[in-house]
């Protein structure tokens, strides 16, 4: 629910490219990410990150005499941004995969961080996925109640009058398999102890509306 609609808004938005002067074009044309991304995919992954995370990270590597060389995403649960008593970004930290320990420090110009639609000052994005998560949640969880209804109804549920408890026992195991493997079952017994009643569904329109 939530993927498919970020794709297309990714594509949508840098699928048809980009353009530049032609300078530019041989530098970004030499952009390779993590070895095997153009330019094009490493934007589409960053806009993809900002809405799923709310904020998106890409590490700008340049030459000494400040030429472009490289831009590699990053992972944004691995990095931290430390602001100053003003709210101005001081420098971004990259951590190691525990998350305990500082293995790069950068610079702000070396970092390309975009924030998905913070609200004021706020110094982190508002995740998108966050946002709905609740809705897809009670959709699927409502399919997922009509489905299980909808089955139910199409098993006939078996009275038996008997006191004879072990045999209700091994009457419910086979009537239970029965029903599981698609079996016809014949039970033995006297006119009157047993009975079916057909199971209905509850009104489809009722889980409709709410989805």
């Amino acid at each position: 629910e939530f993927k498919r609609p970020l794709d297309s808004l990714a594509i949508w938005a840098c699928g048809k490219g980009y353009t530049c002067d032609s300078l530019t074009q041989a530098i970004l044309e030499n952009v390779s990410g993590n070895g095997k991304q153009s330019f094009q995919q490493i934007m589409i992954n960053h806009l993809k990150t900002k809405k799923m995370n709310g904020d998106a990270y890409i590490h700008i590597i340049r030459h000494d005499n400040g030429t472009l060389l490289n831009l590699k995403n990053l992972n944004p649960s691995r990095i931290k941004v430390v602001y100053d008593s003003k709210g101005i970004i001081v420098r971004d930290e990259q951590l190691d995969i525990s998350r305990r320990n500082i293995i790069e420090k950068f610079d702000p110009e070396e970092i390309l961080h975009s924030l998905n639609e913070p609200i004021g000052d706020e110094i982190h994005g508002v995740s998108a996925l966050e946002a709905c998560q609740s809705v897809i949640d009670s959709r699927n969880e409502a399919l997922a109640d009509l489905r299980r209804v909808l089955h139910l109804s199409t098993i006939r549920v078996l009275y038996i009058d008997v006191d004879d408890k072990p045999r209700l026992t091994l009457v419910r195991t086979q009537y239970a398999e029965g029903i599981k493997m698609g079996q016809l079952l014949i039970m033995p017994c006297k006119k009157g102890e047993a009975e079916f009643q057909d199971l209905t569904a509850p009104p489809v329109e009722i889980y409709l509306s709410y989805i």
